[in-house]
C-alpha cells in the first residue's frame, strides 16, 4: 500500500491550504495498492469523451514536462 508521508504532505501536496486542512487531508488518505500501477487500458477515454488539462506550475507532486508539443 502507498501513502503520502504525513509529515511532508502539507508542503508537497497541500501547500496552499492552512495547516489544519492539510493535516486533515494527510490523515484521511485512503491506501491504494501497488497493483494499480500495472493495470492495462484497452481504449483511452480521451478519444471518445471531452477532456481538458491544466498546467499547474507550482505543483510539487506532478512535475510539469516541458515539450515542444505544448
Amino acid at each position: 500500500m502507498l501513502f503520502l508521508d504525513r509529515a511532508k504532505a502539507h508542503a508537497a501536496f497541500a501547500a496552499d491550504l492552512d495547516a489544519d486542512r492539510a493535516a486533515f487531508m494527510a490523515d484521511s488518505q485512503v491506501p491504494w495498492g501497488v497493483a494499480a500501477l500495472t493495470g492495462t487500458i484497452s481504449a483511452p477515454a480521451w478519444k471518445t469523451r471531452p477532456s481538458w488539462y491544466l498546467v499547474a506550475t507550482g505543483d510539487r507532486m506532478i512535475p510539469r514536462r516541458l515539450s515542444t508539443a505544448c
